[in-house]
């Protein structure tokens, strides 16, 4: 994680994302007119008081993981992801929404659409209203109040995040399972409910942040997992080592065969 954004460095990123910025040194305070820079995690809520994570990586790819909660008190995750564009310190950016696995949206959707517009201070805040609307043409509005969070300081290395995690995650296919991840990033799994095995790939952050690339895909899977088997799924990860017993959480994404959209949320927790 960045402790603190060097505008120089970063240049050229700014040029894909939200044209060139000029180089601001390290003494100047941040203002409204500067570049403000949306990389990091960030936690908060939305404004019905859903739990929201952000990962932002440093190429302006977003992950915005919402954590309600069903009737039974359980965690039910939903992610959003997409490319964000940053503009001084005001940021949007299209998100694809995906509820968790095999599951649906409350209108039998399983996909959908929306737009973010806000503002962000480098890493100090970041805050927004999304405007989402599913394959079903049901629509929603919520504003995400976010926070920057200092795990993102964290260099994140193989050796620091292998280990073996209790997924006890609703929805999620490796729900039961025991994953592991080695010190050279493999990832691997055998759920007992759903008979998924899991295997795949987990990177250490170039910009020695906290934010791992994954890569990882499902095989054998039942019947009613079955659709998983063989699908590419790529996103994030992040690891929390500022709670006991140690946390890390994966969100991914895939398309079928048949060009249909899932997602997976991973919470887990070191045994």
């Amino acid at each position: 994680m960045l402790k603190s954004v060097r505008s120089c460095r970063l240049a050229a990123a700014v040029v894909v994302a939200a044209g060139a910025a000029a180089c601001h040194g390290s003494s100047s305070p941040n203002t409204a007119t500067d570049q403000q820079y949306p990389f990091g995690i960030f936690t908060g809520t939305d404004s019905s008081g859903n739990a929201v994570t952000a990962i932002i990586d440093t190429g302006y790819s977003a992950v915005f993981i919402s954590a309600s909660k069903n009737s039974a008190g359980q965690l039910v995750y939903t992610q959003y992801t997409g490319l964000l564009s940053a503009l001084q310190n005001s940021i949007d950016g299209t998100l694809h929404g995906y509820p968790q696995a095999l599951q649906t949206f409350a209108d039998g959707s399983n996909f959908g659409v929306g737009t973010l517009g806000g503002v962000v201070t480098t890493n100090t805040d970041l805050s927004g209203t999304f405007q989402f609307t599913t394959t079903s043409n049901s629509t929603s509005t919520t504003v995400w109040t976010l926070t920057f969070d200092s795990i993102y300081n964290t260099a994140g290395t193989l050796s620091a995040i292998a280990g073996n995690y209790a997924d006890a995650t609703l929805d999620d296919p490796s729900d039961g399972a025991t994953v592991s991840i080695t010190a050279s990033g493999a990832i691997t799994a055998q759920a007992p409910a759903t008979g998924c095995a899991l295997t795949g790939t987990i990177s250490a952050s170039s910009e020695s942040n906290d934010i791992y690339p994954v890569s990882l895909s499902y095989a054998s899977c039942n019947t009613a997992s079955s659709d998983l088997n063989s699908i590419q799924f790529t996103g994030f990860a992040i690891l929390d080592t500022t709670v006991s017993p140690t946390q890390v959480t994966i969100a991914v994404t895939g398309e079928s065969t048949k060009q249909v959209n899932y997602g997976v949320v991973m919470a887990l927790t070191a045994t």
